[in-house]
């Protein structure tokens, strides 16, 4: 009985997340009074995007774009997640895989990321190339020094969810662990296999193909649209909850606020993958820490 109570707290958490996602959308183009039929606004410069008929904001992400096709693409992906997100939930309290599961594993979850990565690039390439669509010649690379800070002030939210309980009451309302798959095979896994593959999906996989498709592709697509604020929030929504991890929506959540922030500051894709990297990273470091008894064990999460 616990473990359907915790199945089903665990199935409304995400259910929530996504429906508040949905909502935001359909009260955002209400706001906008857009339609799949209203015609967008002429493509302006580059870092040039309308914010009211009073007048024009400075932003520094692309969304001139966009197409009503991209609607369809977002839709899409968000299923996609929303499947992924649900399926990792069906699987909690599953038996543990075998060593050459995991690793097989790994490898499957690397070649689907690479193709959703090549769908997303196909999807916009004959509009825009990468360069401009993703700001990739970018002359401040100094920058990504200051992605620590970010990836400090997480941890600082975190350490404070953990003081006030809220990881133990999300850990015993759901009966899931606060960390998720990737954290436990670096904490346990003996297989050198498998702690290499999981590092590099973890450090250089994962930032790359997730910051191109939730920042990159879904965060534009929607503020093209509906404007900055809902689709911050939206595409924040729907990458917390695609981890499929209940306990961790929150702090996820603030994470890709800060990634679209990030982005937006920016007008470059390599500062919330720097930042994405380094908290990952960090994790995994950590976790190589406590295999080695240099530090307690904590609870972590790898995005």
């Amino acid at each position: 009985m616990a473990n359907t109570a915790g199945l089903a707290f665990q199935i409304l958490v995400m259910a929530g997340a996504f429906s508040l996602a949905a909502l935001i959308g359909l009260l955002g183009l209400l706001v906008s009074r857009k339609t799949l039929y209203s015609p967008l606004p002429p493509p302006l410069p580059m870092y040039l995007e309308h914010a009211d008929a009073g007048g024009v904001t400075f932003w520094r992400v692309r969304s001139d774009w966009v197409a009503p096709v991209d609607i369809a693409g977002f839709l899409g992906m968000c299923t996609l997640f929303a499947f992924l997100c649900f399926g990792n939930i069906a699987s909690t309290g599953a038996a543990e895989p075998t060593s050459g599961n995991v690793f097989n594993g790994i490898a499957a979850n690397i070649i689907m990321f690479l193709f959703l990565l090549l769908i997303t690039v196909a999807l916009v390439y004959r509009r825009i190339k990468p360069v401009a669509w993703l700001g990739l010649r970018w002359s401040r690379w100094y920058m990504v020094c200051f992605s620590p800070l970010v990836v400090f002030a997480i941890w600082i939210l975190m350490g404070w969810l953990m003081s006030v309980g809220y990881f133990e009451w999300m850990e015993r309302m759901s009966g899931a662990p606060s960390t998720q798959e990737a954290v436990k095979i670096l904490r346990d896994s003996q297989d050198g296999r498998v702690l290499g593959l999981m590092a590099f999906t973890a450090v250089i996989v994962a930032p790359v193909v997730e910051e191109t498709i939730f920042r990159g592709y879904l965060y534009p697509a929607v503020k093209r649209w509906i404007g900055v604020l809902p689709a911050l929030l939206i595409t924040s929504l729907v990458f917390a909850a695609g981890h499929g991890s209940a306990p961790l929506v929150l702090p996820l959540l603030a994470l890709g606020v800060l990634l679209v922030l990030a982005y937006e500051s920016t007008g470059s894709i390599w500062m919330p993958i720097a930042i994405h990297a380094c908290f990952n990273g960090a994790t995994v470091m950590m976790q190589m820490a406590v295999r080695f008894g240099w530090i307690p064990d904590v609870a972590n999460a790898a995005p």
